[in-house]
């Protein structure tokens, strides 16, 4: 593994104005819900989930961590990495949420949703973000010299265990995993926790 020295950071630190100048273009109105409603989680809302039905959007459960991070995802990413999100409040990580929003039309593009979800945390949170670019640890899984020594899987058998550490060698784990490509294998290993591995993991095999 090596770690790369540079990433983009996104940070909850200062807001840029902008202001209608006599013969200036009008600045584009920014996407947002038709309606919304966000409160604290309560005891109905144990369940963590993420649906979109129709013209309606409901995340239950979720820190506003994670608002944040599918607010400024990007491309395919449905989150931005947990990582680049710094600064703020240490609640951000603690408190739960529910948001039930109506879009404006069925139609509404899953990539409409972040922007509206921006403009819905600047109304009703006052966040500000500051983009900036910063250096943040991650680990690259990479092929070694020589054929890498992996089966082939059939798809049948999708399972992951960890074993260790052994009693000679107290600080090594081994985590085995079957069915699963490189990029999930990635995944898993990050969601470990920073307990296990402290930084992104990215698959450039």
């Amino acid at each position: 593994m090596r770690i790369p020295t540079t990433a983009t950071l996104f940070a909850s630190f200062t807001a840029t104005l902008a202001m209608q100048v006599m013969g200036q273009a009008v600045p584009p109105t920014p996407l947002q819900f038709v309606v919304a409603d966000v409160h604290v989680s309560t005891k109905a809302d144990r369940d963590l989930s993420n649906v979109m039905r129709s013209t309606q959007m409901e995340m239950r459960n979720v820190t506003m961590l994670t608002l944040i991070q599918r607010a400024y995802a990007t491309g395919d990413s449905s989150l931005v990495d947990a990582e680049k999100v710094v600064g703020g409040p240490r609640w951000l990580e603690l408190n739960n949420y529910v948001v039930v929003a109506r879009t404006p039309t069925a139609t509404t593009k899953v990539q409409d949703i972040p922007p509206m979800l921006k403009t819905l945390l600047t109304e009703r949170f006052g966040l500000v973000v500051h983009e900036e670019e910063r250096p943040i640890p991650t680990y690259v899984l990479l092929l070694g010299k020589g054929k890498h020594k992996l089966k082939a899987s059939d798809g049948s058998d999708t399972r992951c265990s960890m074993q260790g550490p052994a009693a000679d060698r107290r600080f090594v784990q081994h985590l085995g995993c079957h069915g699963y490509t490189i990029s999930s294998f990635a995944e898993i290993v990050r969601s470990l926790g920073d307990g296990v591995v402290t930084g992104r993991v990215q698959d450039k095999t």
